[in-house]
């Protein structure tokens, strides 16, 4: 009951109180919300540090879901919330303090096509935003503790999805001149490039990449 209580405590940082919300009645609006202060996060995080391991990673598996079922909800027009990287960071430093690095790579994989969809979602609502800026936004936060976590990442058998995924997350960014490409796109380019290139050099990955180098070199 007491790790169900911390589990709610801890989804409503990404759930509730910081979110990105949408108006898609006219005029279309987005609305960054921060309903939290940096004490309260702190607060929440030092109770899931001192949950035992197996509690942590419990934790951890329910946050994963509830954050992959909010923007899940948001592609499937059931909600006008997304949650932010802020967000994102919150649960990835929670599977790195639990030492779930396999989590990581998992929700990594899970997330990655709906984060393609979601910019789908705008693009059919005629939402005037950058293209592909919000979900670069969270699959930067991916990259980062990928990146940090490298070499588990290049022989874990989620690699080569999660760099297709990381692609198709920016490929609208890479192919047309008229969208702005973004510091969140450059840096999961480079990433991209970097880790196509790992893979197929040290044999890690025998199947087709799809992720062009001319377009993540631009």
């Amino acid at each position: 009951l007491e790790l169900r209580r911390l589990a709610r405590e801890l989804a409503k940082l990404w759930q509730k109180r910081i979110v990105v919300e949408f108006s898609f009645n006219k005029p279309l609006e987005i609305r960054f919300k921060k309903r939290t202060t940096r004490e309260q996060v702190q607060e929440s995080m030092a109770k899931f540090r001192s949950c035992t391991y197996y509690d942590q990673l419990v934790l951890c598996g329910w946050c994963c879901e509830s954050f992959i079922q909010m923007v899940q909800d948001f592609v499937d027009g059931h909600s006008c919330l997304l949650p932010t990287a802020e967000g994102l960071d919150i649960i990835l430093e929670m599977c790195e303090l639990a030492q779930n690095i396999a989590g990581i790579m998992e929700l990594a994989e899970e997330l990655l096509p709906l984060l393609v969809l979601i910019e789908r979602v705008l693009l059919e609502r005629r939402v005037d935003c950058v293209p592909s800026n919000l979900s670069a936004q969270l699959g930067y936060v991916l990259t980062a503790y990928i990146s940090h976590n490298y070499y588990y990442f290049l022989y874990s058998q989620n690699a080569p999805n999660i760099v297709q995924g990381l692609y198709r997350v920016i490929e609208s960014q890479l192919k047309s001149s008229d969208f702005c490409l973004t510091g969140w796109g450059r840096t999961i380019a480079v990433f991209v490039l970097d880790a196509k290139k790992q893979l197929i050099e040290t044999g890690l990955c025998s199947r087709k990449i799809e992720a062009k180098r001319e377009l993540l070199k631009r």
